[in-house]
C-alpha cells in the first residue's frame, strides 16, 4: 500500500465512527483497487459493509482477509460473531474453532464458543466448554455467569442459582446475574430473597421509570391519597403480575392501575374498586398520586409483609365456571409470534398441528394475529381442514380475543398472550415451548406442571429437536377434552 494510505485509511475511520459509511466505500474501493492485499482497508470495508445491512458482502471481505492472514485473530472474532448474530451458528463454530487454535485457553473465545453452543442448543457440549473454562479461569465471573445460563437452558436451576451466586461473589454489580438469579429463586417459591435480587433490574437501565417523580415507592402501608400501581412490561408479564393483585388487593388504600390501553376494559371490570388508566403517550393526570410500585414489585411486597401469596393463581378473568357450548368440541391454535428478537425460536409450524385434524368431532379456531393467509391455506391443503381466521384483530381487541378463547373447551400455543389469558380464564391450555432459549422464566419449571396456572399444562424441550416427541402425545391431551364432552351432549 501507498505511503499515502496510512493518512487515507486515518480519515476513512473517522468517517466511519462518524456514521458516514456510504462516504469511506468509495474511498476504500480506491484503495483496495490499488492493492488488492490491502488487508487493513478491507476490513474497514467489512465494517461499512456492516453497517449498510450488507452480511453477504462482509462476510467474503473478512473471509477474503483471512485467506490472506489466516492467523489474524480479531478477523476470526469478527466473522464469528457476524455469523452468529445472523444465526448462521455452524459457519460461526468454524470459526470459532480455528481462532482457539490460536488462543486455546483466551477467555473470550471461550465465552464465544460457549454463546454460539447455547443458541445452537448444544448445552451438553457448552457446558463442556465452561467446565474446562473454570479450569483455568475460575476467578471470572463471566465464565460463572456463562455457566449458569447454560444451565439454566437445561432445568438445572438449583445448580444455575449456584453459578450466579459464584459469578456475584466475585463481580457484586453484575446485576443481570442478580436479576436472572432473582427470577429463579421466585420461581422456586423464594420470593423474599428472589424479590430483593429481582428489584435490581431498575439499574440495567433497560426499563422505563416510574411515570410519577418525586413520589416514593410503596411499602403497602396505608397512606392518604392514591396509591400507582404501573407496568413496566410487555402485555404478557402485565397479565402475569396482575396474577398476584388478583387474590390481594388492600383495603380501604385508594390504588390506580396504570396498563397497556388494550387491557384497561378487562382490568376495570375485574377490580371494580380501583382506578385503571392506559398507559398511553400522553399520560394521564396522576397529581394525587402519593406512592407507586411497578407490578413486577408485588411478589417481594407481599413476601417483605408476610403476606400469603396468591399462588396458583385463581382464574381471575373468569366470573363463574364456564358451561360447554353446544355442537363441537373447539380447540383453539396459536403458533406464532412476531417477537423480534425471540419469535421465530419460540413459534412453531401450523402444520406441525396436523393430526388434531383428523380427530373426528374436534373443530379447531384460529386465535393466530397477524397475516395467516399461507399458513392456514396450506394446513387445509395438506389435511383438508378448513381453519378460519378470527373475525377481529387478534392483536388489538383483547377483549374480542377473551371471548374467543373462553368458547373454546381448549387452547394449543406456544408461550404468548393467549397462553396468560387462558390460565387467567381457566380454560385447559397446552403451551408447546420449542425451545428453552426462548423460554420466559414463568414458563419455566418441573415436569409438565404450571406453578401459576391450575388449567395450564406446559410441554418444555430443552432444544426443538425434543419437539417432534412432545408432539405425538397432542392427539391424546386433545382427546381427552373429548370425553370430557360427551356428558354435556
Amino acid at each position: 500500500m501507498s505511503n499515502a494510505a496510512p493518512q487515507a485509511l486515518a480519515a476513512i475511520r473517522e468517517l466511519i465512527a462518524a456514521g458516514r459509511q456510504q462516504e469511506a466505500m468509495p474511498l476504500l474501493d480506491d484503495l483496495l483497487s490499488s492493492d488488492q492485499h490491502g488487508l487493513e482497508a478491507l476490513r474497514l470495508l467489512a465494517e461499512c459493509q456492516i453497517l449498510e445491512g450488507q452480511v453477504a458482502e462482509a462476510c467474503a471481505s473478512l473471509q477474503f482477509c483471512l485467506l490472506c492472514d489466516p492467523g489474524h485473530g480479531p478477523t476470526l472474532v469478527r466473522l464469528a460473531r457476524l455469523l452468529w448474530q445472523n444465526d448462521q451458528l455452524e459457519a460461526a463454530l468454524v470459526q470459532v474453532r480455528s481462532l482457539l487454535t490460536l488462543e486455546p485457553e483466551g477467555l473470550e473465545e471461550c465465552l464465544l464458543m460457549v454463546r454460539i453452543l447455547h443458541d445452537a442448543e448444544r448445552f451438553e457440549e457448552a457446558l463442556q466448554v465452561c467446565d474446562h473454562l473454570l479450569l483455568r479461569h475460575g476467578d471470572a465471573a463471566e465464565a460463572w455467569f456463562a455457566r449458569a445460563m447454560v444451565l439454566q437452558c437445561q432445568g438445572l436451576y438449583a445448580r444455575a442459582i449456584e453459578a450466579y451466586g459464584r459469578a456475584l461473589a466475585l463481580k457484586s454489580d453484575w446485576h443481570q446475574a442478580a436479576v436472572n438469579r432473582g427470577l429463579l429463586r421466585l420461581l422456586g417459591g423464594e420470593t423474599l430473597c428472589g424479590g430483593q435480587d429481582y428489584e435490581r433490574r431498575w439499574l440495567l437501565g433497560e426499563l422505563d421509570e416510574s411515570p410519577v417523580v418525586g413520589v416514593p415507592p410503596w411499602d403497602g402501608e396505608p397512606c392518604q391519597g392514591t396509591v400507582l400501581l404501573w407496568a413496566e412490561q410487555g402485555l404478557g408479564d402485565e397479565l402475569f403480575w396482575l396474577g398476584f393483585l388478583s387474590a390481594w388487593v388492600p383495603q380501604p388504600q385508594r390504588l390506580a392501575l396504570l396498563l397497556d390501553a388494550r387491557l384497561v376494559g378487562l382490568v376495570a371490570r375485574r377490580f371494580p374498586g380501583i382506578t385503571v388508566l392506559p398507559r398511553t403517550k400522553s399520560p394521564p393526570d396522576l397529581t394525587d398520586v402519593v406512592a407507586a410500585l411497578p407490578l413486577a414489585s408485588l411478589p417481594w411486597l407481599l413476601a417483605h409483609r408476610q403476606q400469603p401469596l396468591p399462588l396458583p393463581f385463581k382464574p381471575w378473568l373468569r366470573d363463574q365456571k364456564p358451561v360447554p357450548a353446544a355442537g363441537p368440541c373447539r380447540l383453539g391454535l396459536f403458533w406464532r409470534s412476531f417477537q423480534p428478537q425471540r419469535g421465530l425460536i419460540k413459534s412453531i409450524q401450523l402444520l406441525d398441528l396436523a393430526p388434531l385434524a383428523m380427530i373426528p368431532g374436534l373443530e379447531l379456531r384460529s386465535l393466530q394475529y397477524g397475516d395467516a393467509t399461507e399458513a392456514l391455506a396450506a394446513f387445509s391443503a395438506a389435511t383438508g381442514a378448513v381453519i378460519q381466521p378470527p373475525d377481529f384483530d387478534a392483536f388489538h381487541d383483547i377483549e374480542q380475543l377473551v371471548a374467543a378463547i373462553a368458547a373454546c373447551d381448549g387452547v394449543v400455543t406456544i408461550p404468548s398472550v393467549v397462553a396468560h389469558l387462558c390460565g387467567a380464564l381457566g380454560v385447559p391450555c397446552v403451551v408447546l415451548s420449542a425451545s428453552s432459549r426462548a423460554r420466559p422464566w414463568y414458563w419455566e419449571g418441573e415436569g409438565d406442571s404450571c406453578p401459576w396456572y391450575p388449567s395450564v399444562r406446559v410441554w418444555r424441550c430443552v432444544s426443538r429437536s425434543e419437539l417432534p416427541q412432545r408432539l405425538e402425545h397432542l392427539s391424546a391431551w386433545a382427546n381427552g377434552l373429548l370425553r370430557q364432552r360427551e356428558p354435556a351432549n
